[in-house]
C-alpha cells in the first residue's frame, strides 16, 4: 500500500522522489544552521577580544551570508534530484540567480553601511547627519544597478545593446544630472580630504568666517559680522582655502611710533615693558618679539609680534586679548610720560645774513 503511494507520479516525479528532495532540503538547511551557530559563536568570541571594529563588521556579514546562501544551495541541490522539464529548469535557474544576487547585494549593503558609519565617526554629528544618508542612498542605488546588470547579462541580454538603445534620451539624462554629479563628487573630495570641519574658521576668497554646515551641494559660512555666506562645494573643491583654525597659533603684528625726543633709554624701557605685557596674559605664547625697527619720517618705530593660542575663540578671546595688549601698552607709555608720535612736519628756516 505504502509502496503504491510512494510510486504515484506527481509533476513527472514520484512521491518518493519528492520526499527525498524535500528531505535533502530540510537536512541541508539544518546542517547549514548548525554550522552557522557553531562557527558564529566562536567568531564572535574572537572579535570581542580585539579593539578594532572591522572584524565585528565582517562577522556580522558572515552571519548574514552563510545561512541564506547555504539554504539556497540546499534548495538547488534538492531540486536537482527531481525530473524537471528543461523550460521549467531554465526558469528555476534564473530565479536562483536572482535570489542569490539579491542576497549578495543585501549583504554588501550591510557591510557598506557599517563601514560608512565607522568612517564617519571621525566627523562631527552635523556633518554625518547631512552627508551620510545621501551617500548611503547613492551607493545602495549603485549596488542595485550593478546587480541588475549582472542578472540581465546572465539572462542572455547584451548590456551594451540596452545602453545603446537609450540613444539621445540617455544623453539628455546624462546632461541633466551632470551638475548634480559634479556637486556630489566635489562633496566627496571635501569629505575625503577634510580641508575643514564644522566649527573651523576659514578664509575663502574675500570672506573669513566659521563653517556652520557642510551639505551635499553647498557649505554655509558665517562671517564675523554675522553674514551668512553660502558657497557651492564645487567652488570650494577647486579653490584655495586657508584654514585658520589649524594654525598652531594666531600671530598678531603691529607697531607704535614714539616721538623723536624719546631717548635711547626710554626706547629700551618701552621694549622691556612690552615684553612684560606679553608675558602677562594666559592666552599668549612665549615667543613675542619687540624691536626698534625704523627711523620713520615723523616717529621712532617700535615693531612687535606675538602669538595667541590657536584654540582661542576669535570673538570671545582673541579680540579681547588684542584689546588688552593695546590698552596695557598705552597705559605703560602714559605712566612713564613717553609720548606717541603722529604725523608732523618741522620746518627749519635759515635766516639770510
Amino acid at each position: 500500500m505504502y509502496s503504491e503511494i510512494l510510486e504515484k507520479v506527481f509533476l513527472n516525479n514520484t512521491i518518493y522522489q519528492w520526499g527525498v528532495s524535500f528531505g535533502i532540503f530540510l537536512g541541508g538547511t539544518f546542517l547549514v544552521w548548525l554550522f552557522h551557530k557553531f562557527i558564529s559563536a566562536r567568531l564572535q568570541l574572537l572579535s570581542k577580544k580585539t579593539d578594532t571594529k572591522i572584524d565585528d563588521i565582517l562577522v556580522d556579514a558572515f552571519n548574514t551570508l552563510v545561512f541564506r546562501v547555504g539554504a539556497l544551495f540546499s534548495l538547488s541541490f534538492a531540486l536537482n534530484k527531481l525530473v524537471i522539464a528543461p523550460a521549467v529548469a531554465g526558469i528555476l535557474q534564473k530565479i536562483f540567480l536572482l535570489l542569490f544576487t539579491v542576497v549578495i547585494i543585501r549583504i554588501l549593503q550591510v557591510l557598506l553601511l557599517q563601514f560608512l558609519e565607522m568612517y564617519f565617526r571621525n566627523f562631527s554629528k552635523d556633518l554625518t547627519n547631512s552627508f551620510l544618508p545621501f551617500l548611503r542612498h547613492f551607493l545602495s542605488i549603485l549596488l542595485w544597478l550593478m546587480g541588475a546588470g549582472f542578472v540581465v547579462s546572465n539572462f542572455g541580454y547584451q548590456i551594451s545593446s540596452l545602453l545603446a538603445g537609450l540613444g539621445i534620451g540617455g544623453f539628455a539624462i546624462a546632461l541633466a544630472i551632470k551638475p548634480t554629479l559634479e556637486s556630489f563628487f566635489s562633496s566627496i573630495a571635501l569629505f575625503a580630504g577634510k580641508p575643514f570641519e564644522i566649527g573651523d574658521v576659514v578664509k575663502y576668497g574675500g570672506y573669513t568666517g566659521t563653517i556652520k554646515n557642510i551639505g551635499i551641494r553647498t557649505t554655509l559660512m558665517t562671517t564675523f559680522d554675522a553674514t551668512e555666506v553660502i558657497i557651492p562645494n564645487i567652488d570650494l573643491a577647486n579653490s584655495m582655502i586657508e584654514n585658520i583654525s589649524r594654525r598652531p597659533s594666531r600671530r598678531i603684528t603691529g607697531s607704535i611710533g614714539l616721538l623723536y625726543s624719546t631717548t635711547a633709554e626710554e626706547i629700551q624701557e618701552t621694549i622691556d615693558v612690552m615684553y612684560e605685557i606679553f608675558a602677562g596674559h594666559e592666552l599668549l605664547l612665549d615667543n613675542a618679539k619687540v624691536y626698534f625697527s625704523e627711523f620713520a619720517d615723523s616717529a621712532l618705530i617700535i615693531s612687535f609680534s606675538y602669538c595667541i593660542q590657536a584654540k582661542a575663540d576669535y570673538k570671545t578671546e582673541v579680540l579681547p586679548c588684542i584689546s588688552f595688549v593695546n590698552l596695557e601698552i598705552k597705559k605703560a607709555l602714559e605712566s612713564k610720560n613717553i609720548g606717541m608720535a603722529f604725523p608732523t612736519q618741522t620746518l627749519y628756516i635759515e635766516k639770510e645774513s
